[in-house]
């Protein structure tokens, strides 16, 4: 609607300077005033008293418009008019095509998706993505609706996530964080979502591959790594060498600064307890001096078992 209140009114200007007609003027001035502003409560989803005080200014326009009397050129250039209104139809072309794109863009569903403070439930979602995919379709050399549809995938990617337990929600999650990271690999949550939905699917290379893609994108990030720990533990005994060094490390530095909260995590678990003890038995080397010497009476206080030797 911008761009072609925009448009629309350069081209009534354009003609009208060049006609010397001040009555053509105006009222595209006021045209142009309604349609900018009429836009704006659009989107703040204000319609009534705007919309009706923004309808009486432009009719106020349209009527000093038309108080002025038309002032001829002595040479009219009607040629040059046609010209200039005949260039500024593939501009109009354009914002039109433009407008129709960016029409999804209206549907209260995606303001409330991207919204950055409001939590949109399931059915918002879905509605939010179907108008995205359409924007996305319609204008696919435009990025905006593609990171927007990004956005929501991962949202809908999340939910069913936490909800893995039926097999639709499963493959729903796996779809929409496929479409997500082909269009934004770089996002670690996203990776470590995908491998939680394959591991539940009995998918572990796949679940190996997006974890270690989860290391790769979001290597120092605290909240993650703790969140990504009891899966690691998991693939690391089927994992091989090269990914197995990229877990141990992570291992190894949640030790060094987060090692009670590491604890605490996989105290409930015993096999991976195990394996996170060899792991930091077998890369103790890698802890700094004073970690190396109490490892094994830290080990024993957080734990409340005897640390493990790499031959169990």
């Amino acid at each position: 609607l911008l761009a072609i209140a925009v448009f629309c009114t350069l081209a009534i200007l354009i003609n009208g300077l060049l006609t010397r007609r001040r009555a053509v003027i105006w009222p595209a001035l006021g045209t142009a005033a309604f349609t900018l502003l009429a836009s704006h409560a659009l989107a703040d989803f204000s319609l009534s008293i705007p919309a009706v005080q923004l309808a009486a200014l432009a009719l106020v326009a349209l009527g000093v418009g038309q108080a002025f009397a038309p002032a001829e050129s002595p040479h009219p250039q009607r040629t040059t008019a046609l010209i200039a209104s005949l260039a500024a139809a593939p501009i109009m072309l354009a914002s039109a095509v433009l407008a129709w794109g960016y029409s999804p863009y209206l549907s209260p569903a995606v303001n409330i998706a991207l919204h950055p403070t409001l939590v949109a439930p399931p059915a918002t979602l879905i509605e939010a993505r179907d108008n995205l995919l359409q924007a996305s379709q319609r204008l696919p050399w435009l990025p905006q609706p593609q990171l927007h549809l990004t956005q929501v995938n991962f949202a809908l990617a999340g939910l069913n996530a936490t909800k893995a337990g039926k097999i639709t929600l499963q493959a729903q999650a796996a779809l929409h964080l496929q479409q997500a990271l082909a269009l934004n690999p770089g996002n670690g949550q996203a990776w470590l979502w995908l491998a939680q939905v394959e591991i539940t699917r009995n998918n572990s290379t796949q679940a190996q591959q997006a974890l270690i893609n989860s290391l790769l994108t979001s290597p120092a990030e605290p909240t993650l790594a703790i969140q990504r720990i009891l899966l690691l533990l998991q693939l690391y005994p089927q994992a091989n060498a090269d990914d197995q060094a990229l877990m141990a490390q992570q291992v190894t530095q949640l030790w060094t600064y987060n090692r009670w909260r590491l604890a605490a995590i996989v105290k409930p678990w015993p096999e991976l307890r195990q394996t996170m003890g060899q792991i930091l038995v077998q890369k103790s080397n890698t802890l700094p001096e004073k970690l190396q010497t109490n490892l094994p009476r830290e080990w024993q206080a957080l734990t409340r078992t005897p640390l493990p030797s790499l031959g169990n």
